[in-house]
Protein backbone atom coordinates (compact mmCIF):
# COMPACT_ATOMS: atom_id res chain seq x y z
CA UNK A 1 0.00 0.00 0.00
CA UNK A 2 1.03 3.60 -0.57
CA UNK A 3 1.54 5.69 2.55
CA UNK A 4 1.57 9.46 2.21
CA UNK A 5 4.23 11.24 4.22
CA UNK A 6 2.70 13.04 7.16
CA UNK A 7 5.11 15.97 6.91
CA UNK A 8 4.03 16.88 3.36
CA UNK A 9 2.61 20.39 3.34
CA UNK A 10 0.22 20.62 0.38
CA UNK A 11 0.26 24.41 0.37
CA UNK A 12 4.05 24.53 0.18
CA UNK A 13 4.17 21.90 -2.58
CA UNK A 14 1.52 23.77 -4.60
CA UNK A 15 3.47 27.01 -4.19
CA UNK A 16 6.69 25.39 -5.38
CA UNK A 17 4.94 23.84 -8.40
CA UNK A 18 3.38 27.19 -9.36
CA UNK A 19 6.74 28.90 -8.95
CA UNK A 20 8.46 26.30 -11.14
CA UNK A 21 5.81 26.60 -13.87
CA UNK A 22 6.03 30.39 -13.77
CA UNK A 23 9.84 30.30 -14.05
CA UNK A 24 9.59 27.97 -17.07
CA UNK A 25 6.93 30.22 -18.59
CA UNK A 26 9.21 33.26 -18.24
CA UNK A 27 12.18 31.64 -19.99
CA UNK A 28 10.27 29.88 -22.75
CA UNK A 29 9.63 32.01 -25.85
CA UNK A 30 7.09 29.48 -27.13
CA UNK A 31 4.81 29.97 -24.15
CA UNK A 32 5.13 33.72 -24.04
CA UNK A 33 2.00 35.83 -24.37
CA UNK A 34 4.08 38.61 -25.89
CA UNK A 35 4.87 38.18 -29.56
CA UNK A 36 6.85 40.19 -32.06
CA UNK A 37 5.56 40.94 -35.54
CA UNK A 38 7.70 38.12 -37.03
CA UNK A 39 6.20 35.61 -34.57
CA UNK A 40 2.66 36.35 -35.72
CA UNK A 41 3.49 36.81 -39.40
CA UNK A 42 6.40 34.42 -40.14
CA UNK A 43 6.28 35.23 -43.84
CA UNK A 44 7.70 38.69 -43.07
CA UNK A 45 11.18 37.26 -42.47
CA UNK A 46 11.26 35.94 -46.05
CA UNK A 47 10.63 39.40 -47.55
CA UNK A 48 13.33 41.92 -48.50
CA UNK A 49 13.94 44.53 -45.74
CA UNK A 50 12.10 47.38 -47.48
CA UNK A 51 9.10 45.18 -48.18
CA UNK A 52 9.13 44.00 -44.55
CA UNK A 53 8.86 47.61 -43.40
CA UNK A 54 6.00 48.40 -45.75
CA UNK A 55 4.14 45.20 -44.89
CA UNK A 56 4.46 45.96 -41.16
CA UNK A 57 3.01 49.44 -41.67
CA UNK A 58 0.16 48.10 -43.80
CA UNK A 59 -0.69 45.47 -41.18
CA UNK A 60 -0.76 48.01 -38.34
CA UNK A 61 -1.82 51.15 -40.22
CA UNK A 62 -5.28 51.45 -38.67
CA UNK A 63 -3.88 50.90 -35.17
CA UNK A 64 -1.01 53.33 -35.61
CA UNK A 65 -3.33 56.04 -36.92
CA UNK A 66 -5.47 55.84 -33.75
CA UNK A 67 -2.53 57.12 -31.65
CA UNK A 68 -2.21 60.82 -32.49
CA UNK A 69 1.56 61.15 -32.00
CA UNK A 70 2.19 58.02 -34.14
CA UNK A 71 -0.13 59.03 -36.96
CA UNK A 72 0.97 60.13 -40.42
CA UNK A 73 0.21 63.69 -39.33
CA UNK A 74 3.34 63.64 -37.12
CA UNK A 75 5.52 60.77 -38.42
CA UNK A 76 6.74 60.07 -41.92
CA UNK A 77 6.44 56.59 -43.42
CA UNK A 78 10.00 55.58 -42.44
CA UNK A 79 9.34 56.44 -38.79
CA UNK A 80 6.02 54.60 -38.87
CA UNK A 81 7.86 51.56 -40.29
CA UNK A 82 10.23 51.56 -37.32
CA UNK A 83 7.29 51.84 -34.92
CA UNK A 84 5.39 49.02 -36.63
CA UNK A 85 8.39 46.68 -36.61
CA UNK A 86 9.04 47.32 -32.91
CA UNK A 87 5.45 46.58 -31.82
CA UNK A 88 4.78 43.69 -29.46
CA UNK A 89 1.46 41.87 -29.36
CA UNK A 90 -0.10 40.76 -26.08
CA UNK A 91 -2.40 37.77 -26.00
CA UNK A 92 -4.90 37.20 -23.23
CA UNK A 93 -6.92 34.08 -22.61
CA UNK A 94 -10.65 34.40 -22.14
CA UNK A 95 -11.50 35.74 -18.73
CA UNK A 96 -7.93 36.75 -17.93
CA UNK A 97 -7.61 40.14 -16.27
CA UNK A 98 -4.38 42.11 -16.33
CA UNK A 99 -3.98 45.12 -14.08
CA UNK A 100 -1.54 47.78 -15.22
CA UNK A 101 -1.55 50.53 -12.61
CA UNK A 102 -5.21 51.56 -12.50
CA UNK A 103 -6.27 50.05 -15.80
CA UNK A 104 -7.80 46.61 -16.31
CA UNK A 105 -7.34 44.78 -19.57
CA UNK A 106 -8.77 41.46 -20.66
CA UNK A 107 -11.55 39.78 -22.57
Amino acid sequence: SFDQPTSLNKTMVAKRIRQYIFEQYKVSPASSSINAMEDLFPILSSLPPELQKMAAVLILQKDIETVPYLSSKFLNIEEQCRVALSCKFLEFSSGEVVKLNEFELGR
